[in-house]
C-alpha cells in the first residue's frame, strides 16, 4: 500500500534548493526598512523587478538616502561573486527604481571596506546584477546602496558565491 500525496498549490510541490552561503546568513537591514528582511536570501526570485510574489525589502518613501543590506556569516567564508536583482516598480507607477549607485562592502575586523571589483556596479531590471571581486575571506558583506534623488530601492535577492 502506498500513500499518495498531491499538493492544492504550486509552492508546495516546489522542493527547498540546497543551502548557500547567503541563504544561511543573518540579514539585517538600515533603519526604516519596509518589508521582510528574510525575503533577500530565501533563494526565491520573480521574472520582474516589480514583482511582489516572493516578497522583497525597500525603503519607501525615504529618497536620496544611503540604504544598507548586511550578511552576517556564522563562520569565515571565501567569496568572490554576487548576483543582486534590484527592487523596481517603475511599471505599476509607484515609489521604488534601481538605486543611483551601490558598491560592496567586506568586514576587516571591525571595519566596511569595498571591495577591489573587477567589473561594474549594475542596476538593471528584471535580471540578476553580477558583480566578480577579488577574492576575500570574511565574515560578513554588506551591500551600500545610493537610492535615487526622487524615488526610493529595493532588494529582491541577493546571492553570494
Amino acid at each position: 500500500e502506498m500513500t499518495v500525496w498531491i499538493p492544492e498549490v504550486l509552492s508546495a510541490a516546489t522542493p527547498l534548493p540546497a543551502p548557500t552561503i547567503a541563504s544561511r546568513a543573518k540579514v539585517t537591514v538600515s533603519a526604516e526598512c519596509k518589508g521582510a528582511p528574510e525575503t533577500v536570501n530565501d533563494q526565491q526570485c520573480p521574472a520582474k523587478s516589480s514583482s511582489a510574489e516572493f516578497g522583497h525589502i525597500h525603503w519607501w518613501p525615504k529618497k536620496a538616502t544611503n540604504e544598507w543590506v548586511q550578511y552576517d556569516f556564522a563562520k569565515a567564508e571565501a567569496v568572490s561573486v554576487i548576483d543582486v536583482f534590484w527592487f523596481d516598480d517603475e511599471d505599476l507607477n509607484a515609489g521604488c527604481r534601481v538605486p543611483k549607485s551601490w558598491k560592496l562592502l567586506v568586514k576587516k575586523g571591525n571595519r566596511w571596506v569595498p571591495v577591489k571589483a573587477k567589473g561594474t556596479y549594475d542596476t538593471k531590471k528584471d535580471q540578476y546584477n553580477r558583480l566578480e571581486f577579488e577574492t576575500v575571506i570574511t565574515t560578513g558583506l554588506r551591500l551600500e546602496i545610493r537610492q535615487p534623488d526622487d524615488f526610493s530601492t529595493g532588494v529582491q535577492e541577493w546571492i553570494v558565491k
